[in-house]
């Protein structure tokens, strides 16, 4: 059996933090399960002591980067436990007790080159109305796939709930700092799967690694969604830049329709059709920073 390892970075979200080590002292621990990493970074707002105070069964330790960047603080966990399958969560998560079994059995019956992720349902404070939800982020309304026993060749997991071998990911380079929390820029998490994809790993889904993602009222705002699809339009960008991905044409495209939903948003504006308003807005803006984002780097690969 591998040894396994939890690794959580967190920042500045202590009451979340609690809830979520609450619910993995509540799960079934695996017999190769050694322990939870917390790796607090930027100021100390709490983690420490929370770590301290956690299940003894946790064995949890905490670390602390000084950097306020959650690249920079799993990159730091993952020194810690380099030759151990990881199980990566987020600061917000709950966790159905069954998870790190899951894993732990799916990395078993899988020990080839391949890395793990599992299906999130969305715990709202507030549920958003029904055309809202097609327009925010999958971490924001829910995550499933409907065929389970198909191997990934795409990067889809969530980067909140999933699960590779720390060495894997050392070998790929680890988080890159200048995505992520902490940064302008977005999808640290996807940024790793997709090195991994392109280095011959294969996604395996896991059904039973259910967790269930926290979204903040403000998280399911119209405003929201459309501050979002800009850091998603940028995030596209870089990504098609790291993977080679053609950017041109798809900037010669997007700029061809700009105008043409200004306007479908100005007269949905006019006819008092929010969802439409919203939905067009959400467009034009994620088009709009990949051409920014194109051309902050116009020469790269």
């Amino acid at each position: 059996m591998r040894d396994l390892f939890v690794l959580i970075a967190t920042h500045g979200r202590t009451p979340l933090l609690g809830r979520t080590l609450g619910s993995l002292a509540a799960c079934r621990r695996p017999e190769g399960y050694r322990g939870t990493i917390v790796i607090e970074n930027g100021s100390r707002a709490g983690a420490e002591g929370l770590v301290a105070a956690a299940d003894p069964g946790l064995r949890a330790e905490y670390l602390h980067a000084e950097r306020p960047n959650k690249s920079a603080a799993l990159n730091l966990g993952l020194e810690r436990c380099p030759d151990a399958f990881v199980v990566f969560l987020d600061d917000d998560i709950l966790l159905e007790p069954q998870v790190l079994e899951a894993y732990a059995a799916a990395r078993e019956a899988h020990p080839g080159r391949h890395f793990f992720g599992g299906p999130c349902r969305a715990d709202w404070e507030e549920e958003p109305p029904d055309w809202l939800k097609p327009l925010l982020p999958a971490s924001a309304r829910g995550w499933s796939i409907e065929d389970p026993g198909r191997p990934l060749t795409e990067v889809m997991f969530l980067g909140f709930n999933w699960a590779a071998e720390a060495r894997d990911v050392l070998e790929a380079g680890g988080f890159d700092p200048q995505r992520g929390p902490g940064t302008p820029s977005m999808g640290q998490e996807s940024d790793m799967m997709q090195r991994l994809v392109n280095r011959g790993w294969t996604g395996i889904y896991v059904p039973d690694a259910l967790g269930h993602h926290h979204v903040p009222r403000d998280r399911c705002s119209p405003q929201w969604a459309i501050a979002r699809s800009s850091r998603f339009g940028a995030a596209l960008a870089h990504g098609c830049r790291l993977t080679g991905r053609p950017r041109w044409p798809r900037v010669a495209v997007y700029a061809a329709m700009q105008p043409a939903l200004a306007i479908r948003r100005a007269m949905a504006r006019r006819r008092g059709d929010r969802p439409a308003e919203v939905r067009a807005a959400c467009l034009r803006n994620r088009r709009a920073a990949f051409i920014r984002e194109t051309l902050r780097h116009p020469f790269a690969p």
